[in-house]
């Protein structure tokens, strides 16, 4: 089975830390650094889906809501380095 398969199956079943560990090791691997920022932007939003998650790190839901949002953040800047973000109107 590939990593896709499994990434897929992670998030999915909110596994989101297994998937960002995934995603992270594969990020070195690609091609092209269109597949790189794709993939950082992909690992980040897992992460922040994990510190939602995880109340044993941060038990204040304001500060996994924090830690969170920093996550997306970086997910988006990942995505604008390589224009996926076109539009100052976009969704993202």
């Amino acid at each position: 089975m590939t990593d896709s398969y499994y990434i897929n199956l992670c998030v999915r079943y909110s596994h989101h830390s297994v998937a960002a560990g995934i995603l992270s090791q594969l990020r070195e691997q690609v091609s092209s650094e269109h597949f790189h920022f794709w993939l950082v932007s992909l690992e980040e939003l897992s992460r922040g889906e994990a510190e939602l998650l995880d109340c044993s790190k941060q038990p204040s839901l304001v500060q996994r809501l924090s830690q969170a949002v920093a996550h997306y953040s970086k997910a988006v800047a990942a995505l604008k380095v390589k224009g996926y973000c076109v539009s100052h109107h976009s969704v993202l």
